[in-house]
């Protein structure tokens, strides 16, 4: 439904009014930019034609959709994994311990959903429980994965492609079927992968992830959500990633949807 003129936008957290103006790429990433222009990409990943793309300031990109105490709230997640990205963008090897793990899967999830609600196309519009579930909790849906890539060189400044698909749970006779998202990231160098589906796991399945990685993304992409419960992560993978490499994962999700349970890139 249209908004009304005049009235305040809400939050697309706590659906309180007003929303104010604020940045959808965190105001600190300013800070790590290359340059003081940078190029911007974002849009549906299997249809190019209508990708918003321009040159301008480093993330300066606003909009109205958190209101001033949920935009505090989740300052305190900026605060925790700036340092962590600072770290990885860093030449030389790391290690991403599993706190960090947790930290990084849920700032990307968060990052991603809100600039995805700045795209103007009805598929990257992400139903409204997974904004409202972060002020509950910043943890990822049951069903989701996210992986970390490194760049081979920096395209972008900031990046985000979003795809949706349908999946099935083959693993039962009536199986059943859920929207499924992929939110792709890039932030300088570093790339993402967000998986997550409108579902938790189904209690008559086996164990499983609904999402496995493809011959796109071996080597190239570590995940980091769910996260290891006793191991670290070493960083960077063994192989460098590059942009289109991005856009045909989500591309690859996309068309596999709906061959099995396991939705396999590539």
């Amino acid at each position: 439904m249209p908004r009304r003129p005049g009235r305040p936008r809400a939050c697309v957290i706590c659906r309180g009014t007003p929303a104010t103006r604020e940045h959808v790429w965190p105001k600190w990433l300013k800070k790590i930019s290359a340059s003081e222009i940078g190029n911007y990409t974002m849009g549906v990943a299997t249809n190019p034609e209508n990708w918003r793309e321009w040159t301008g300031a480093p993330f300066e990109h606003t909009s109205r959709v958190l209101c001033s105490r949920c935009n505090h709230r989740l300052s305190g997640l900026e605060g925790r994994i700036r340092p962590i990205i600072e770290r990885l963008l860093t030449p030389g090897g790391t290690t991403i311990s599993p706190n960090e793990q947790t930290q990084l899967g849920q700032w990307l999830y968060k990052t991603g959903l809100m600039v995805a609600t700045t795209i103007d196309d009805p598929a990257t519009h992400l139903p409204k429980w997974h904004y409202t579930g972060l002020g509950d909790s910043l943890d990822l849906p049951p069903a989701s994965v996210v992986w970390l890539g490194m760049l081979d060189r920096r395209v972008h400044e900031g990046a985000l492609w979003v795809q949706r698909f349908q999946w099935r749970d083959r693993e039962l006779a009536d199986p059943i079927e859920a929207e499924g998202y992929i939110l792709v990231l890039g932030i300088g160098e570093v790339a993402a992968v967000v998986g997550v589906l409108d579902t938790s796991q189904s209690p008559d399945s086996t164990p499983m992830s609904p999402f496995v990685l493809g011959q796109l993304g071996m080597g190239k992409l570590l995940r980091v959500w769910p996260a290891s419960q006793h191991y670290g992560v070493k960083w960077p993978p063994p192989d460098r990633m590059q942009g289109e490499d991005l856009r045909g994962i989500a591309d690859a999700f996309a068309r596999s949807a709906g061959h099995g349970h396991q939705n396999e890139p590539g």
